[in-house]
């Protein structure tokens, strides 16, 4: 869910970002689609990790480490391809 973000968020500003959709030059229809593809995906993982009851377990440290990661990948990315300029 956490790779939704930046997706959507691209599609928002009407800005170009890679996806795996059109590549590097993916537009805000690309994102769009993506974004909503990465968060369907993600609360359907969700669901499927969640343990019985209705608190989250062990489970939400998976995902904060998850966001974490992608998180960190998004800034070496950018670092690396400078492609915030």
């Amino acid at each position: 869910m956490t790779n939704s973000l930046v997706h959507l968020a691209s599609a928002g500003a009407k800005k170009q970002y890679l996806t795996p959709l059109g590549g590097q030059d993916s537009g805000p229809r690309a994102n769009a689609l993506w974004g909503l593809a990465n968060l369907v995906g993600g609360s359907a993982l969700a669901r499927a990790a969640a343990g019985p009851g209705h608190r989250w377990g062990r489970e939400v440290r998976a995902f904060g480490a998850g966001s974490a990661a992608v998180a960190l990948w998004g800034v070496v990315y950018d670092r690396m391809t400078r492609a915030g300029e």
